[in-house]
């Protein structure tokens, strides 16, 4: 039963839930500052707290984030409660939406872009610079 329990907290998220090093942006002008052409190294993760395998793949980005947020600003974005950013986000970069996913932005462009169980902490640590 305790499963059970552990999969309901990690589906009825909230901000409060979450590391503070993540951005949550929540216009599409938030958007437009991580797409500006000298925003630097950018991750921006799709979730929804009402996705297993989101579940999973947000531990994954979170594993890198604590010792990695110098180098880079991880940005949060729950597609449940703002859709209407994750469909801006989707229309900027000309990916299509999904979740989970994790787009890696630099220079105004995606770099990398991937989805569900391609969103590995090796996708995270080649993105982002050596030192």
């Amino acid at each position: 039963m305790r499963i059970f329990q552990w999969y309901k907290n990690k589906t009825s998220g909230s901000k409060s839930d979450l590391p503070s090093e993540w951005n949550i942006p929540e216009s599409e002008e938030d958007i437009n500052q991580v797409f500006k052409v000298d925003s630097g190294l950018q991750f921006i993760y799709k979730h929804s707290y009402r996705c297993a395998v989101c579940t999973f793949s947000k531990s994954r980005v979170e594993q890198n984030i604590t010792e990695n947020s110098r180098k880079a600003i991880f940005h949060f974005v729950d597609v449940i409660q703002n859709r209407a950013v994750s469909d801006y986000i989707a229309k900027l970069s000309g990916i299509r939406h999904q979740s989970p996913q994790l787009l890696v932005i630099e220079g105004g462009k995606v770099l990398h872009h991937a989805s569900h169980g391609d969103i590995t902490a090796d996708l995270i640590e080649d993105a982002l610079p050596a030192n």
